[in-house]
């Protein structure tokens, strides 16, 4: 009897949060932390490489922009009669040139869009390491139920412990003893759903990576945790750097890069040049030079201008439309972002502040009730429910505030999640 009170004791402190804490996690060496995972998305992900290409692409179409057509070799005849004899004969060579002015718009459109390409590779870089730092976000988020849910299935265990004695002590019945023994396996089914959510939050970070299958590896660890940084951002920062983003400097070259397209087409009115060099031989040897200069003239070229000039307009206006679309969504992203951290920063405050200290109190209590047989089971479960909930609904909260952080992060053009300066600045705490 005596043994059976010690074991039911030792069950109750448990419960209570006063037996041994969670042991650590053991570390490899093969570890992946964000850090590592920002750097290895610059260099793999996929939708870089692709803006890199476009901007050596249009590299390229800068210097066919030269419009230095191939020259001519001419070889001529004339004056030929019946004994193969010939009154001239000549080398020329012939050589076409734009106007200089085409010239010149061709070349400076084509070089703003590489200037706009390379702001978009910047947004885009950005947008990639945010991209990162959430799916590291969720990853940590799902690493952290994975703690809950194997910390809810220890408290269930230790409760269909406790029942078992209750049962045969005579405390309690066989029906308390069920009860206890279900919740044991809901707990069970939770904890495998938070491991199958966590192996989804794992390949969705190495696709934003853009890791190879053969490196996505189980042994990788990732030594981070999830804690709360309390960061004071001012909305009237976030809103005073919209012109600053490189997506919609991106859209006010690629506009001017269509203003000079007009130019260019309009340019085209005016006429290429072509420079022929010949050596001639009148039958005494090619000892005769000359040359030929001529202007192409851009007479039937009115229904083709007309054409290409409306659409040289109609591009300019699309990128200042699209210029005026891309600074509404970005002005709608940042308030969002700068709400949607406000409200979960009160809310993980709540918590901290009230939710958490009342629902340790709450377990605590009714522990002891349960222990006195004040409380049947029952409650006891509803109680341990809501603890849990309080638990997992602080981490989801948190993990929407580390998403408008990091959102937050491009208009501040700041590093700020999982940054040590400011993770330094807070409290260590990984539970909450």
């Amino acid at each position: 009897m005596i043994q059976r009170s010690a074991l039911l004791i030792t069950v109750l402190l448990l419960l209570a949060g006063l037996g041994p804490g969670r042991p650590a996690a053991a570390q490899t060496d093969d570890q992946l932390g964000v850090v590592e995972a920002i750097d290895l998305a610059q260099r793999q992900n996929p939708r870089l490489g692709q803006v890199r290409q476009q901007i050596r692409f249009k590299a390229g179409e800068w210097w066919t922009a030269w419009g230095l057509q191939a020259p001519q070799l001419i070889y001529f005849r004339e004056g030929i009669d019946g004994g193969a004899g010939f009154a001239e004969q000549r080398w020329g060579l012939s050589q076409r040139v734009d106007f200089p002015l085409h010239t010149y718009y061709r070349l400076r459109r084509v070089g703003t869009e590489q200037d706009a390409l390379s702001l978009t590779l910047d947004a885009e870089q950005t947008r990639v390491q945010g991209d990162v730092k959430k799916a590291y976000t969720d990853l940590l988020y799902t690493q952290e139920l994975v703690h809950l849910r194997t910390e809810e299935v220890r408290l269930s265990e230790q409760l269909v412990e406790a029942a078992t004695v209750r049962v045969e002590v005579g405390e309690a019945s066989e029906l308390e003893l069920m009860k206890a023994e279900i919740q044991a396996a809901e707990a069970q089914s939770n904890l495998e759903d938070a491991r199958r959510q966590f192996q989804n939050a794992r390949y969705a970070l190495f696709t934003v990576v853009g890791l190879d299958p053969d490196q996505q590896r189980y042994e990788i660890a990732f030594p981070d945790t999830l804690v709360y940084l309390d960061v004071a951002i001012n909305q009237s920062d976030v809103l005073g750097r919209l012109g600053q983003q490189p997506a919609l400097r991106s859209a006010r070259r690629h506009q001017e890069a269509a203003r000079l397209g007009i130019k260019q087409t309009r340019s085209a009115l005016l006429p290429a040049l072509t420079v022929d060099l010949y050596q001639q031989d009148f039958g005494s040897g090619f000892d005769q030079y000359g040359f030929q200069v001529g202007l192409k003239l851009p007479l039937w070229l009115v229904p083709n201008f007309r054409g290409e000039m409306r659409q040289a307009r109609a591009e300019a206006q699309q990128w200042a439309w699209r210029e005026d679309a891309v600074f509404l969504d970005l002005k709608q992203q940042a308030e969002q972002a700068w709400h949607g951290y406000e409200t979960a920063q009160q809310t993980i405050d709540r918590f901290r502040t009230t939710v958490q200290p009342r629902s340790d109190e709450l377990l605590r209590r009714t522990l002891e009730g349960y222990r006195l047989g004040e409380i049947d089971l029952l409650a006891l479960l509803d109680t341990q429910r809501t603890y849990l909930a309080a638990q997992l609904r602080y981490y989801e909260t948190l993990r929407d505030y580390y998403h408008q952080l990091i959102d937050l992060e491009r208009f501040l053009n700041q590093d700020i999640v999982f940054n040590p300066a400011y993770v330094n600045s807070t409290q260590p705490t990984n539970t909450p």
